[in-house]
């Protein structure tokens, strides 16, 4: 079950947000679902971007990934502790939330 635990409304900080999830979609080799990622590497923490009521996109954390969904299904890439720990900055909370 999905649980909100955080409403970014700062615009300061959803342009930072996007700034780092857009660097990372370009920078990082993504790769597609059946490359080694499987349902039990569904992220536990992940934001949707909003337009309105309209969520437009998702862009997830796990304890060693990046995920997202895109045209051609989840999508993931490894990531750093040095990234995880500045996404987890950048949205404000702590690493608790990235265990299952």
């Amino acid at each position: 079950m999905n649980k909100a635990i955080a409403t970014i409304t700062d615009p300061a900080q959803i342009s930072r947000l996007t700034e780092f999830c857009a660097g990372r979609l370009k920078e990082k080799r993504w790769l597609p679902e059946s490359d080694g990622f499987t349902m039990a590497h569904r992220p536990p923490v992940y934001l949707v971007f909003y337009d309105g009521d309209q969520g437009k996109y998702n862009f997830g954390i796990g304890q060693k990934f990046f995920s997202t969904v895109d045209g051609a299904g989840y999508t993931w890439t490894r990531a750093d502790a040095k990234e995880i720990e500045k996404f987890l900055s950048l949205i404000g909370i702590d690493s608790k939330y990235l265990l299952y």
